[in-house]
């Protein structure tokens, strides 16, 4: 009897201590530790919560900045508990928990040094040093030195001066011929005469007034033809196109694929009412299904599910095979 109570209390004590680390985990750790107890990926926990991988290991990590609001987060965290066996309540009161804050310790001020001294001679010191600087620089400034080549520099100025006046001075003397000499060797001069234009030949006036021969027939060109159908084809499409048009009641959080391309993520607000067009069809993956209601080629889809619920969506519904007999 003494052993089966000793063994009766050793049990109780390895669940209190298995309680006590859970307690002391976070959402994100204990979480994990379960998944990983299970033996589940992050690709199988994906599947059956119905969420992207990346929002489960956003949640394993508590990377909240990558998370959408709280709201929605409740939501994913019930559905990740849902699927490994825990109580939601539970988990749901550790996320809102307030994270614990080790108090810091006090630090030991420490006496600070005497330099009383130093601080008095310190400024002194840097003045003379400033004091000697603009001595030196008055001193030895290379104010002669820059004056020199100003004054080499007179003599180049000064020939190019003379060899100008030179220059001047031999269109001076130059001979000036008379005005009246130049007048009449103009006169003398025969006026170049004027080319004549040729005669311009008008085209008669019967192959001008001719309609080409388009108009003649009523007959539509091929590009005419062409353009006509290509609206027509373009409309055919557009009436194949499948609408689907949302109208958000609350804050929402929504992941969408269009005929089977990479989703896309959006978190809108009240009042927003997104549009979306597809040719086979969308997969929609809803975080908050009290919050959005769709409107798919006319027909309206209501009542998605309760407050922060997670719903996937594929429209159009593929029809239930029936066997038969």
């Amino acid at each position: 009897m003494a052993e089966k109570d000793q063994k009766e209390d050793q049990a109780g004590e390895g669940a209190s201590t298995e309680k006590h680390a859970s307690s002391k985990l976070g959402v994100g750790a204990l979480l994990r530790t379960e998944r990983e107890k299970k033996g589940l990926s992050h690709q199988q926990v994906a599947e059956m919560t119905r969420l992207r991988r990346h929002l489960i290991m956003a949640l394993e990590k508590e990377e909240w900045d990558e998370l959408p609001a709280p709201v929605f987060v409740k939501g994913f965290i019930k559905s990740y508990a849902k699927a490994l066996g825990l109580d939601e309540k539970k988990v749901l009161e550790l996320y809102e928990e307030p994270p614990s804050v080790e108090p810091e310790m006090p630090k030991l001020l420490e006496p600070e040094p005497r330099t009383g001294r130093v601080r008095f001679f310190f400024p002194v010191v840097i003045l003379a040093i400033l004091a000697g600087l603009i001595f030196a620089w008055y001193r030895y400034s290379p104010r002669e030195k820059a004056e020199a080549p100003i004054v080499a520099q007179e003599k180049p100025v000064s020939r190019s001066m003379e060899k100008k006046q030179k220059v001047s001075l031999s269109q001076k003397a130059a001979p000036v011929e008379p005005l009246e000499k130049k007048r009449g060797e103009e006169a003398a001069r025969p006026l170049p005469q004027k080319e004549k234009a040729p005669p311009q030949v008008q085209a008669p006036l019967k192959e001008e007034q001719e309609l080409p021969a388009e108009k003649k027939l009523g007959v539509f060109p091929e590009d005419k033809m062409r353009a006509g159908s290509a609206l027509v084809q373009s409309n055919v499409q557009e009436e194949k196109m499948l609408v689907l048009s949302g109208f958000v009641k609350g804050r929402t959080w929504l992941s969408i694929s269009i005929d089977g391309a990479e989703p896309k993520e959006y978190i809108f607000q009240p009042g927003s009412r997104p549009q979306w067009k597809a040719k086979q069809g969308f997969d929609i993956v809803v975080g908050n299904a009290a919050g959005i209601d769709f409107d798919f080629n006319g027909k309206k889809i209501s009542d998605l599910g309760e407050l922060g619920q997670v719903v996937r969506l594929k429209l159009p519904e593929k029809p239930k095979e029936t066997g038969r007999e």
